[in-house]
């Protein structure tokens, strides 16, 4: 396992990356399998429904998930399984990659100069919900300048992987945000805010702790995926997911913060900048 740039890898090269990892904090993986699926999972991401309906262990996790948010016990168990982490890999390769290349593309800034401009130097950086931490590495090597934490949940595999790449890429990984200190300049959350039945009251707290520079973010509520919710809780009320995303945009706005224009396809990620920068 070598140290390059892990952002301009190859699909394939990253890929066997992972399963590179997986066999060093999970040997009694079955890496074949996790093999077969993320490929099933890379092909459906891109557009072919009909690999997902073949993928059974996809149908069996899934429907387990939606299923248990029915009679209010979600299975969070989810996100410590084999299976998760071809969903992680996937959103990876597919989305979350682009994503942050589009942070240095003159395709995703303004004609101004850019959402990180007169802004000063990108010092702490926080990526919530780091999955198996490809997207933190990859923050890393664009700001390496910056100190980059990834959040995760203990005791997961993903989690492991993470931290194996945090020595590679000189990043930290912490389970709760109370272990990060404030001010953070820099929060990206690429398929994040949907895994919390809370999210308002969660970005709330995000947005009071660290008041950052810029906030960088990838929104699906209304997708059906694993670890998504039909509902929402907002104010203490049930919110149907399709209203969510419209929601959020507003509170960010409450919190000061400006959306950047861009030329990024149907806005993703989402650039917000805080007004007095």
């Amino acid at each position: 396992m070598n140290n390059s740039q892990l952002i301009n890898e190859s699909t394939k090269e990253s890929l066997q990356r992972l399963l590179d990892l997986i066999g060093l904090v999970s040997p009694t993986s079955d890496l074949d399998k996790i093999r077969d699926t993320t490929v099933k999972s890379l092909k459906y991401a891109s557009g072919s429904s009909k690999v997902r309906e073949q993928t059974i262990v996809d149908q069996e996790v899934e429907n387990a998930w939606y299923k248990s948010l029915q009679t209010n016990t979600p299975y969070y168990s989810v996100y410590a399984s084999d299976y998760y982490l071809s969903e992680a890999f996937a959103c990876w390769a597919i989305y979350s990659k682009n994503y942050i290349k589009s942070m240095k593309s003159e395709k995703s800034l303004p004609e101004s100069g850019g959402i990180f401009q007169d802004m000063g130097e990108i010092k702490r950086i926080v990526d919530l919900g780091c999955g198996i931490g490809f997207t933190t590495a990859a923050l890393s090597e664009i700001f390496p300048n910056a100190e980059v934490i990834g959040t995760n949940i203990e005791g997961t595999i993903q989690a492991d992987i993470a931290k194996k790449l945090s020595g590679q890429y000189h990043f930290r990984i912490v389970p709760d945000l109370k272990q990060v200190k404030s001010p953070v300049d820099l929060i990206f959350a690429s398929e994040y805010f949907e895994h919390i039945v809370n999210p308002i009251d969660h970005l709330f707290d995000i947005i009071q702790n660290f008041e950052s520079k810029a906030v960088v973010v990838a929104n699906s509520f209304s997708a059906k995926a694993i670890g998504h919710f039909d509902e929402y809780m907002i104010a203490d009320e049930p919110v149907k997911n399709k209203k969510v995303g419209r929601i959020f945009n507003s509170e960010m706005r409450l919190h000061g913060y400006s959306k950047v224009e861009t030329k990024m396809w149907n806005d993703r990620p989402t650039y917000w900048r805080l007004n007095e920068f």
